[in-house]
């Protein structure tokens, strides 16, 4: 008797509403048979924010925390909001939507932009199928700007010390009739209660910029490296599961790696600029030369335009010299001439690219990849179709000096990028931290300008003896004396135990002061700069070990392999 086995599909219903037992459940059936790790590197590797490297983008190679750069600029964004932050240095708009949509970095944008323009000329060959998400490739999620969330915490810690902790019975009164936010009536008691304050809350409620970041909170997103091309709930398992078994999906990885991109293992539809590729490095070092080269080759076609001019009445365009369509200006250039012109022309124009790679050469380094976006060029004699009658003459024109296969070119080194493109959390933290002391301060003396008092009246000798409770009127500070009376070496002590609280380090008393003394001395002997960074070196080395994220390795399957 033959007996036959029933093959059922296996469906994922993982959600973060489901409770613990079946959350895990589903989980693990989803890495396990949905989204398994392959057994080919340089096509399956993903990036996984949740398990693996939930700081990548966040962090720098001296795992420093950072966010991306932000010019300090008003810009307008979608449906007439105006940003006092700004916009993005190096911020360009995805392809395929609307300027002041969805943005990310100008590199992150044009690997994207030679994706889609891949994916649509495969799926116009009929080598894909037409349709679903994977064939139109239309972006629905970029950067987002994390202030908003640095907002949301700031407003959460507010709300948990102003209402919550300082509505704690006083100590002092044994009635238990008065709470602790009767005992302030200065600035100093406000800053005393609000330092025992996040000894408790500041692990679960970080305060500072870099501690935001180390929480989940802190969206990906935020990092200017990823683009979504789907607007599912991140949790919602099923629809991974219905992306992932598109029939494209096995392109998608494909084309994504050779564009740079890794895909999210837990948002599958989510495209992640993997800094560490050769290809996205490419990308990063042309987008960043671009503006420079086209300003000074603008440079040189102006001034060859106004040479030319001089020369001739006739009227000359730029185009005009590139594309050779000099008129003849005196009727007395001969074609040699003119061919000339044009040639030098270009040869100025070229050796602008020379010029610019000269300026960063400390910037980038040579390696050898497929792709030749921009391979080196040289000057060549061409035959052109001058018409549609196949007329042909030969033309002075930049050729690729290889056929587009294996091409020498310059990528741009981690630590350059990371310094161009990102600022230090660290090296802002403490400004804000006393901006924000002050906005709370000014906020709990505009609700609270009088705090009860307790005064003995009557004589205890006869016996006659009360209590009466009066109003006093708390004392302010201006924002000059506040700057003046809490220096450098108070926000550097307040931001070294915001610190040590954030992520749960726990000094001895002898080497808490000898820290603090060597901050004392830093801040002294150099500047406030050489202290702040001392404090984020000694505190940032206890927080969970972190895998080098970064490490660049070469990758030979991705310079040798053709998907096209």
């Amino acid at each position: 008797m033959a007996y036959t086995k029933d093959i059922q599909k296996l469906f994922v219903l993982g959600k973060n509403s489901l409770s613990a037992e079946p959350i895990f459940t589903q989980k693990k059936l989803y890495y396990d048979k949905i989204y398994p790790d392959g057994d080919l590197p340089w096509i399956d590797r993903t990036m996984d924010f949740v398990n693996e490297n939930p700081l990548y983008g966040k962090i720098n190679l001296e795992k420093d925390f950072i966010y991306p750069k932000v010019d300090v600029s008003t810009v307008a964004l979608e449906g007439g909001l105006v940003s006092s932050l700004g916009t993005m240095r190096h911020l360009k708009t995805a392809s395929g939507v609307s300027a002041g949509d969805l943005k990310t970095f100008n590199f992150v944008a044009e690997a994207f932009e030679d994706l889609k323009s891949y994916i649509t000329a495969q799926a116009n060959n009929g080598r894909i199928q037409t349709g679903g998400i994977v064939a139109k490739c239309e972006p629905k999620k970029a950067f987002v700007d994390l202030e908003s969330t640095y907002k949301r915490f700031k407003e959460l810690h507010w709300a948990y010390f102003s209402l919550i902790y300082l509505s704690l019975p006083s100590a002092d009164d044994s009635l238990r009739n008065f709470s602790l936010k009767d005992e302030i009536y200065n600035f100093p008691q406000f800053m005393k209660y609000y330092v025992e304050f996040l000894k408790t809350a500041a692990p679960e409620f970080p305060i500072t910029f870099s501690g935001i970041l180390n929480t989940k909170h802190a969206s990906p997103l935020a990092t200017g490296l990823c683009i979504e091309i789907h607007d599912a709930a991140y949790d919602d398992d099923s629809a991974k599961q219905q992306f992932i078994e598109d029939s494209n999906f096995t392109f998608f990885k494909c084309a994504a790696r050779l564009h740079g991109f890794i895909l999210d293992r837990n948002v599958p539809w989510r495209l992640v600029a993997d800094v560490t590729s050769y290809k996205m490095r490419e990308y990063m070092r042309i987008a960043f030369e671009r503006p420079q080269i086209e300003i000074r080759q603008s440079e040189v076609l102006q001034e060859r335009l106004e040479l030319l001019q001089e020369m001739t009445p006739a009227v000359v365009t730029a185009d005009d010299i590139v594309d050779g369509n000099i008129p003849d200006p005196l009727g007395a250039w001969p074609p040699e001439k003119v061919s000339n012109f044009q040639k030098e022309t270009l040869l100025q124009i070229e050796a602008v690219k020379a010029e610019i790679a000269g300026n960063n050469a400390e910037s980038w380094e040579m390696v050898e990849i497929k792709g030749a976006t921009d391979p080196k060029m040289h000057l060549a004699e061409v035959e052109v179709t001058k018409d549609e009658t196949g007329t042909t003459e030969k033309q002075m024109m930049m050729v690729p000096d290889c056929d587009g296969t294996i091409c020498p070119t310059r990528i741009m080194k981690l630590d350059f990028f990371f310094k161009e493109y990102y600022n230090k959390a660290h090296l802002e933290d403490i400004w804000s931290l006393r901006k924000m002391i002050w906005q709370y301060w000014k906020s709990w003396i505009n609700k609270n300008p009088y705090t009860k008092k307790i005064r003995t009246v009557g004589c205890t000798e006869n016996g006659f003896k009360t209590k009466v409770i009066e109003h006093k009127e708390v004392q302010d500070i201006k924002w000059r004396q506040y700057k003046s009376e809490y220096g450098e070496f108070f926000w550097l002590k307040f931001y070294f135990d915001t610190r040590i609280h954030e992520n749960k380090i726990k000094f001895k008393p002898s080497d808490y002061k000898k820290k603090m003394k060597k901050i004392n001395f830093l801040h002294k002997s150099f500047d406030f700069y050489r202290a702040v960074e001392y404090i984020n070196e000694v505190t940032k080395h206890k927080m969970p070990e972190i895998q080098d994220i970064y490490v660049s390795s070469p990758e030979p399957e991705e310079t040798i392999l053709d998907w096209s």
